[in-house]
């Protein structure tokens, strides 16, 4: 047993510290002798993969290599017409298709792919059922009358189905802490799990990938939540408008300010939209200020919801460059989240809930 035991504790050491070395053999029909292909990273995540170039001899084309953790890559040709998007992993990888149809070639060797579809297949069922619900949802109006107790219902079911969804996903990670791809899981889950337990989930994975950007990251972002406090001065933030302004927290010095995280697509989000109505329409003369802050990934869904909902706070959206950060230092497990902070810029309350935030106003307003 000690042996095994010894040889399974070097196999995962190796693993956790040395790098992978790819190499990579394509076919593509139609192409020229001597044809440039060009070797480039597909995910601009972390920036580590360095672009390179290989020519086509005797119809095929290779590039070597070595990386800390796999990677997702493209290959084009030199005007970019078309490309082909890959796993970069352990070993050998064949690609073989034909020009003007470059998407759709086949490609063996990474196990990556594989991953993905498994976990795609875990998740189907409940996210068909999540999109149905979220679609039965957007059919409510709230400028018209609706059955509340449908309503109640269909968010209730909606949370169900995100909780689900959420426990399969860390059942993924547990069940195979060897697939890179439970890395990239782990780190969507960030926001939506507290930071204990993210380290633990760390820790499953750690002997596996300790390298990866997404653990290294992840280290990084527990770290960073704790510089979020009460009492403190909260952290610069900077969003873009809906008018394509620049709106800053310096903006708001002189007067309380909640600053709401949200996202279109986030279903609790919009529900709470009419507290926030009824909050600034209490407060908003005595000296509050309700900042909506999107962390929508596409500008023109957060707009229409803008104007779906009426949502006439002071809008902005965190830049794509800036989100991880925004991430980091807001301490955004989940959303909605929100943080209030006072005339002084001091942080004044974290993720209160809407009673908790309620008595705190009337105790600061007196009112």
């Amino acid at each position: 047993m000690s042996v095994l035991f010894l040889n399974a504790t070097l196999f995962l050491c190796q693993r956790a510290f040395a790098s992978i070395s790819f190499d990579v053999i394509g076919t593509i029909s139609g192409l020229e002798e001597n044809q440039m292909i060009l070797l480039q990273d597909a995910n601009t995540f972390d920036g580590t993969f360095r672009n390179d170039t290989s020519f086509v001899k005797d119809g095929t084309f290779q590039f070597k290599g070595s990386l800390t953790y796999p990677q997702e890559a493209k290959i084009t040709y030199a005007n970019g017409s078309e490309d082909l998007i890959f796993w970069l992993d352990d070993g050998e990888i064949r690609i073989q298709g034909e020009r003007g149809n470059l998407s759709s070639a086949s490609i063996s060797g990474s196990s990556i792919p594989e991953q993905i579809e498994a976990f795609n297949m875990l998740l189907a069922p409940l996210k068909t059922e999540l999109k149905e619900t979220q679609d039965h949802f957007d059919e409510f109006n709230p400028s018209s009358n609706y059955d509340s107790a449908e309503l109640n219902a269909t968010q209730q079911k909606f949370q169900y189905l995100q909780e689900s969804i959420k426990t399969e996903q860390k059942n993924f990670i547990l069940q195979h802490p060897e697939y890179y791809f439970s890395t990239i899981v782990l780190w969507s889950l960030r926001r939506e799990i507290d930071s204990s337990e993210l380290l633990n989930f760390v820790e499953v994975l750690n002997p596996y990938w300790s390298n990866s950007f997404a653990l290294v990251q992840l280290k990084k972002y527990v770290n960073e939540r704790t510089k979020l406090q009460v009492g403190k001065p909260a952290p610069e933030l900077k969003t873009q408008s809906d008018a394509d302004t620049l709106i800053q927290l310096s903006d708001f010095s002189g007067r309380y300010v909640y600053i709401d995280f949200w996202a279109s697509y986030c279903a609790p989000c919009i529900w709470q939209i009419p507290a926030f109505i009824d909050i600034r329409g209490q407060y908003s003369v005595g000296g509050l200020s309700i900042w909506s802050v999107s962390m929508d990934q596409y500008p023109p869904k957060w707009k229409f919801a803008i104007k779906r909902n009426q949502i006439d706070f002071i809008n902005g959206i965190v830049h794509e460059q800036d989100r991880i950060q925004v991430d980091h230092l807001y301490h955004l497990e989940f959303i909605p989240a929100g943080v209030l902070v006072s005339p002084q810029g001091i942080v004044l309350a974290i993720n209160p809930d809407l009673k908790e935030l309620k008595s705190l106003l009337k105790e600061i307003f007196g009112y």
